[in-house]
């Protein structure tokens, strides 16, 4: 489809290698040409930098000139020299997710930019055939991707500043790539002249504003914010200097918050996330890709609830005038000492007359509040145990300091620990996801967000194959004949592939939400993976046949089969771990105790133990057999993100966004190792078959390989 400008080249024009053939588009800063590359024979697309504000190319020639005024040649020199320079940056960027630059050309007094162009639509004419809204999986298949090519591109140090549905590209396929960068045409606030003001309203934060803030990467994801708002309403965001001025003013923000304008469309955490993003102060928001990406794939929670109304509490507080707020503090805090005196004189003479009572109520408070180590609640299939026939417990709390910090010593008769450093393995283009051993072996595969799956030989330290996928993976799970693999992502479904020959072999699909996790039952006859939409998709690949087992109120994380095969136990953002009998399809128990979205599972090889983390760095060891809790381990200082059993059960490997990998030993509870080195959070553990190998892979891209110390 092509369009008009009266100040486009004409059809037919020649520059350097290319003929102009149509206009694909064009804005009040650019205008972008279909092109022909005459020495390739490939179509491309050329953008040219032609601020129409204040210039306009000459009637007789091509060349483009600035207005006769001294603030628009300063500020079309100032824009050239961006345009120039974001050009040059782009060249020598290459991601997925972002728009090709092959190179640029100055010339006719301007510049241009050559891209890669490929058949497709942009997400707003998507939207316009699409009855202008999108459903959540389709949604979350465009976000992710794009978080991902934000993240590179900040992470060179550019910034996007115009993310609105016209500038997101749906190749044909359906991945998605940013287009048409607006950071030449604002670069750095302090080099803009004044009064200028580049953006796009509704999208934009009010930071690109003249005087309203820092621009960062935080501007970027409002940006995404607004056109998510954009996908799951149908309407165009206010503008967030409406918004601003609002607050100011001690007025409600005008936007309709996405919790209420998509209600019932969407999960509620998604429209959380959106309100997050577009928090009018950019010190509210995500403050990187990165961190909104872990909020919407279930990784982490908000850092502070979300009103209903983005800017509600700001405006409502200062909506009170000085004396209000005082009077109000002043109160709140007369009325607190009013209650302690009276408490306090209640107690006092209640206190002669029945304190035994008094007593046992309070330390039945006192348990209650420093938070149980296990209820648990069974399922309507199987009685809960009685309690009195539960063994005594091994550790109802936390242990103390001094019996957790013990040298790295090894337990009598342990397996030995790999806890010395063997090998730094290089090699993924961004931070790694998931680890697995195969069963046989030291073979071993690592899952990237680079959209790669790299298999290794760990003994000669190289790798040996790469499996290419469209999108990132979140976890990986070998079979049984360590020949097949299965990997789960951000595209809902899960995919199989034959490490012998580096090939898919075929895909298993899912309702389409993003997936956190995948396992194989130990015969291999059968396969689990969960996600995003709260269920649990179980395949029998014997014969194809799917069940879906639903109980979670919440993402699920972290799946587990026992080793009988005839037990799955699952966990999530509901802090509950379920147990599944599968000849039943049935949930059979649930364990409660954490206090935090619980991020990872293990069982050990003989079925006995669970262990489970959370965000909240907290580490739970359960006796399945029992289903009774053991022991809490708090030694770990941020969120525990994997775990991994020694093959004999003694020992536990952790994974920490602290960058760090513990080492506890299982049956006293007591930290027996840390292993540093990883310059960002470890994403996944795993331990070979034999017990001998241990590998670590995380956000800093590399895998550490850890072996057992010689005697």
């Amino acid at each position: 489809m092509s369009a008009y400008h009266q100040n486009a080249l004409k059809a037919g024009s020649t520059l350097a290698d290319y003929t102009i053939e149509s206009v694909l588009g064009h804005g009040g800063f650019s205008i972008t040409y279909l092109a022909h590359d005459n020495a390739l024979g490939a179509h491309v697309a050329i953008k040219e930098y032609l601020p129409q504000e204040v210039a306009a190319r000459d009637g007789r020639t091509t060349f483009v000139v600035p207005r006769p005024s001294k603030d628009a040649i300063r500020f079309y020199h100032w824009g050239l020299k961006n345009f120039v320079k974001e050009a040059r940056s782009l060249a020598r960027f290459k991601h997925h997710n972002i728009v090709r630059v092959l190179r640029f050309i100055e010339a006719n007094g301007t510049a241009y930019t050559v891209m890669e162009y490929e058949q497709g639509q942009t997400l707003a004419q998507y939207l316009r055939d699409k009855g202008q809204r999108l459903d959540e999986p389709s949604l979350l298949r465009i976000v992710m991707p794009i978080l991902n090519g934000l993240h590179a591109v900040h992470e060179v140090g550019l910034l996007h500043l115009d993310i609105k549905p016209e500038n997101i590209y749906l190749r044909r396929d359906g991945s998605p790539m940013l287009i048409d960068f607006g950071s030449a045409r604002q670069a750095m606030t302090e080099n803009q002249p004044s009064g200028r003001v580049a953006l796009t309203h509704g999208y934009a934060p009010v930071e690109q504003y003249p005087d309203k803030g820092k621009l960062g990467p935080w501007s970027d994801v409002y940006a995404l914010g607004a056109t998510m708002y954009r996908c799951v309403t149908g309407k165009r965001p206010d503008d967030s200097l409406d918004r601003y001025r609002a607050i100011l003013d001690y007025k409600t923000d005008p936007l309709k918050p996405a919790t209420m304008a998509a209600a019932g469309r969407c999960q509620p955490a998604l429209l959380d996330g959106i309100d997050w993003a577009m928090q009018v102060h950019a010190k509210d928001r995500p403050q990187t890709p990165r961190v909104f990406q872990d909020y919407l794939l279930g990784r982490s929670k908000l850092p502070r609830a979300v009103t209903a109304t983005p800017a509600a509490a700001s405006a409502s507080t200062r909506g009170m005038r000085g004396w209000r707020v005082r009077l109000a503090q002043s109160f709140a805090r007369a009325t607190q000492v009013v209650v302690v005196i009276v408490l306090l004189i209640a107690s006092g003479i209640g206190g002669w007359f029945a304190w035994p009572k008094i007593q046992n109520v309070w330390l039945t408070f006192y348990q209650h509040a420093a938070g149980p180590d296990v209820s648990m609640a069974t399922a309507p299939t199987r009685p809960a145990p009685k309690p009195q026939s539960a063994p005594p417990r091994k550790a109802t709390v936390a242990l103390a300091p001094a019996e957790k910090k013990s040298a790295s010593r090894e337990p009598t008769g342990a397996a030995p620990m790999p806890t010395a450093l063997r090998a730094v393995l290089p090699g993924h283009a961004d931070w790694i996801q998931a680890v697995a051993f195969a069963p046989q072996g030291h073979r071993l595969a690592s899952a990237s967000n680079d959209r790669t799956i790299r298999v290794w030989d760990v003994d000669a330290e190289r790798s040996i194959a790469v499996l290419k996928q469209q999108y990132p993976t979140n976890a990986i799970a070998f079979g049984p004949d360590s020949r097949t693999l299965a990997s789960v992502g951000t595209d809902g479904g899960v995919h199989l592939w034959d490490i012998g020959n580096a090939s898919s072999v075929g895909r298993l699909d899912t309702s389409g939400y993003p997936l956190f996790s995948v396992v194989y039952a130990p015969d291999g006859n059968s396969l689990a993976a969960a996600g995003k939409d709260r269920s649990i998709y179980l395949w029998n690949l014997r014969n194809g046949d799917r069940r879906v087992l639903e109980g979670h109120d919440g993402t699920v994380n972290a799946l587990a089969f026992r080793a009988d095969g005839k037990s799955l136990v699952s966990a999530g953002a509901d802090r509950t771990i379920r147990i599944w009998d599968l000849t039943k399809n049935a949930e059979v128990a649930s364990l409660v105790g954490h206090k935090n979205t619980i991020l990872t599972l293990a069982v050990s090889p003989d079925g006995r133990w669970l262990a489970s983390g959370d965000a909240g760095n907290t580490i739970r060891l359960w006796d399945l057999s029992l289903r009774a809790h053991m022991s809490t381990l708090t030694d770990v200082s941020q969120a525990v993100l994997s775990l991994a059993f020694a093959p004999d059960g003694s020992w536990i490997a952790a994974g920490s966004a602290d960058r760090t990998v513990y080492v506890f030993d299982v049956k006293s509870g007591r930290l027996m190792q840390t292993l540093k080195g990883h310059e960002d959070q470890v994403q996944s553990v795993a331990v070979s078959r034999d017990g001998l190998i241990l590998a670590s892979g995380g956000r800093d891209h590399v895998l550490r390989i850890w072996q057992a110390r010689a005697n």
